[in-house]
């Protein structure tokens, strides 16, 4: 016989495999149609069911191993198969005759000769029973080598299959693309950070009874335009069994499946160890540390994905804090996830500190994409707590850094969380115009169009209500620490661009100057105190109009109402007022503890006595 290779192919097995079947089939019909046959022949006709049954099953596997594996059978199978055909050939050769010379005579007479001439073969049913189950041992053998045989072709599949990621030559752009991408701070290259996952068919005996099983790897690519992929670009992060059952009777569908990260040495992901601090090698590994070296950490034990420090910051805080983009999408796919209440805002507002320390654009794009992925594997929408510690980290750097973050911030807020942020990055940019870095020329160039563009979509959305809501400037130069001639200048700008943008500057004092009635500066006081309904004090000063108040100018310049206005107090930082407030604290506490308990003693005299059990009122 000729090698495998030329004669044996995999449609040559599995052809071989349905003949003998049929021939098997046409045989065990033939015998269970004999009446009163003997014991010998009725034996080999329970043999022969059982090895049909068994030829049916390897013609199955056989087959579908063809269409979906692609694997061709080794030689023992088809050296077995081919035996049992030389076995079955003299059984098969006596069906034919008998089944051709039966429709030649019809009478009774003949039919019985034709049996008496079969039952002269019975001394011979011995023989081909031995001969049946040794080739029913035969194809078992075969079938386990053939089944070692797809499992090592399988795993040379696994280890050489990698998805090819393709290069692209990404410019720097304003906006940023939808999927991950850090760009180089020197270079137009980029490196394209992506998870993905490939589904392989393992074949497996539980297919006989309907149980699809298959094999699904995540993986992690990281590809540099400019080079040429290779192994170390691809990262197998974990594989995951699924293994599903369909059935068409009760028209149901059942999966389940199981999970393991790679490696030999793997740690539990159902604990949370807790330490407390992370060490310096830590530190660095999360900070240097590739992919690679990173998970043979976790592999070997030596850092455990889930670990937490006393605080309750977990890898992915430092994962953002320097800017690893890669390492926060591997341990999302670890299914690591931060507390919204209170690890995301600490890892949100340390990627963003860094604009502060780093220069170059590429860093800025790499921090907005570290945060993006966050936001994007957890879906976690920015609350303004979080933006209100954003805003003391980006107050005071560099206006093309906050240019940036308001071009660049609908790429990674959602929602109607961009509208406060861009209030703040307003702030920010008046904040730096009121301390003499940047001229009045650069807030035409800068602020006045981005203004535009986003208070009349604002105004669109909401309407004209909201406004002083969402924009009222005067409030946060109240609480500022700006310097009485800053907070002028600062609040010029603002009624500059709100009178530009269309907005009527003696409308906008009507609506705020209601939370200011008690806040009139002025250099002669009238401290009072007074006692609410509910038990607490609060004290109040009552002052006379001073000419000299802060903003007496400036409202008479921009608005027609100063003249109703002016009185009620402007809300800026009074030195005078600052240095009178500890005098003022000190005589408060002791005014208020003596007016309690004053009225307290007021109270005990005026209330009726009351009789308590078991005592005496006197």
């Amino acid at each position: 016989m000729e090698p495998l290779s030329a004669v044996a192919s995999g449609m040559a097995v599995v052809s071989l495999s349905l003949q003998l079947v049929q021939s098997a089939k046409a045989i065990t019909t033939f015998l269970h149609d004999i009446k009163q046959a003997p014991t010998e022949l009725t034996r080999l006709t329970e043999s022969l069911d059982r090895f049909t049954g068994i030829l049916e099953d390897v013609h199955q596997l056989l087959e579908e191993q063809e269409s979906k594996v692609k694997i061709s059978p080794p030689a023992s199978m088809f050296k077995s198969l081919n035996a049992c055909k030389t076995h079955l050939r003299p059984l098969k050769d006596i069906v034919d005759r008998y089944a051709t010379s039966s429709h030649g005579y019809s009478s009774k007479r003949s039919r019985l000769w034709k049996d008496l001439k079969l039952g002269l073969k019975a001394k011979e049913i011995s023989v081909f029973e031995d001969k049946i189950e040794r080739d029913m041992v035969a194809l078992n053998i075969a079938m386990s080598t053939n089944l070692q045989r797809v499992q090592l072709h399988t795993i040379q599949i696994v280890s050489a299959c990698k998805t090819q990621v393709i290069p692209r030559n990404i410019q720097p752009k304003l906006t940023l693309e939808p999927e991950s991408t850090i760009r180089s701070s020197n270079s137009p290259m980029s490196y394209d950070i992506k998870s993905a996952r490939r589904e392989i068919a393992l074949p497996s005996i539980l297919n006989s009874i309907g149980i699809r099983h298959k094999k699904i790897v995540h993986s992690l690519h990281q590809y540099e335009d400019g080079k040429r992929g290779n192994e170390n670009a691809d990262v197998d992060m974990f594989e995951e069994y699924v293994y599903t059952w369909n059935s068409r009777f009760w028209k149901l569908s059942i999966q389940w499946s199981t999970r393991r990260s790679y490696g030999n040495i793997l740690p539990s992901l159902n604990t949370c160890p807790i330490v407390e601090d992370f060490n310096r090698e830590t530190i660095n590994l999360i900070r240097n540390g590739s992919i690679c070296e990173i998970q043979r950490a976790f592999h070997t034990g030596t850092v455990h994905p889930r670990t937490e420090n006393v605080d309750g910051i977990n890898l992915l805080h430092f994962a953002a804090l320097y800017n690893r983009a890669d390492l926060c999408l591997y341990l999302s796919e670890l299914q690591i996830e931060p507390n919204s209440a209170r690890d995301f805002p600490l890892a949100f507002t340390w990627a963003i500190k860094t604009f502060s320390i780093d220069s170059d654009s590429g860093a800025h794009v790499k921090t907005i994409n570290t945060v993006r992925i966050i936001l994007r594997e957890f879906e976690v929408n920015v609350n303004n707590e979080t933006i209100t510690c954003l805003l003391d980290s980006i107050l005071n750097i560099r206006l093309d850094v906050i240019d940036w973050l308001w071009v660049n911030a609908s790429s990674f807020l959602i929602g109607d969380d961009i509208h406060p942020f861009n209030d703040f990055c307003v702030h920010s940019y008046i904040g730096l115009l009121t301390s003499g870095a940047f001229s009045s020329q650069m807030a035409t160039e800068k602020l006045y169009p981005l203004m535009c563009r986003d208070v009349n979509g604002f105004l669109k959305k909401y309407g004209v209500s909201l406004i002083w809501q969402q924009w009222d400037f005067t409030e946060d130069q109240h609480r500022s620490t700006y310097s009485r001639c800053g907070s002028r200048k600062g609040l010029e700008c603002w009624l500059r661009l709100l009178a530009q943008l269309g907005i009527d500057i003696g409308d906008y004092f009507e609506k705020i100057s209601g939370r200011f009635r008690q806040a009139i500066w002025t250099t002669r006081w009238a401290p009072t105190l007074h006692f609410r309904s509910d038990g607490t004090w609060y004290l109040e000063y009552k002052a006379l109009y001073d000419p000299d108040m802060p903003g007496h100018m400036l409202l008479s310049e921009f608005s027609r109402l100063a003249s109703n206005y002016y009185h009620l107090g402007w809300p800026f930082k009074n030195n005078r007022l600052d240095r009178l407030t500890g005098k003022i604290s000190a005589r408060f506490n002791r005014k208020l503890i003596a007016k309690a308990q004053k009225k307290a003693g007021l109270l005990r005299r005026l209330e009726p006595p009351r009789k308590i059990p078991g005592q005496w009122n006197s």
